[in-house]
């Protein structure tokens, strides 16, 4: 009796020991021009300019950004608001796109209108670039 409960004790503290391992922390990915894509917990996931001091930096693409693609200066993308949002600025949800060579962002597009913007630019079928933040 006592080497099963040591077993089921062993396995739980395996499988607990394994979660940490498998979830995806806190991360800062480069973007194009100076800005980052920052995630600071799971639902807060955005863009910030790195240009010039600490204290310089500003979000442009408040959370949460749930897909995102990057070609050439242009990042795109979807967001919905997150829970922390107000801490960032306003979270307009809906589809982004961010020109990093001018710093021009456009939120809370349809998706209309969004893949006419990006058409303007020479993207086609957008959707199909987009990724989850964590694999761009």
């Amino acid at each position: 009796m006592a080497s099963i409960r040591k077993f089921c004790g062993m396995l739980v503290m395996g499988v607990v020991s394994l979660f940490p391992c498998c979830s995806m922390g806190d991360y800062a990915k480069d973007l194009p021009n100076g800005y980052e894509l920052v995630r600071t917990n799971t639902h807060t996931k955005m863009i910030w300019t790195r240009r010039g001091s600490p204290r310089g930096r500003k979000c442009v693409v408040p959370p949460d950004i749930q897909e995102i693609a990057v070609r050439g200066n242009y990042v795109f993308g979807w967001l919905v608001t997150s829970p922390r949002a107000d801490k960032f600025g306003e979270s307009i949800p809906g589809y982004f796109l961010l020109d990093t060579s001018t710093g021009e962002v456009l939120l809370g597009l349809d998706e209309e209108d969004w893949k006419s913007k990006l058409r303007e630019i020479g993207l086609e079928n957008p959707l199909s670039l987009l990724r989850h933040p964590r694999w761009l």
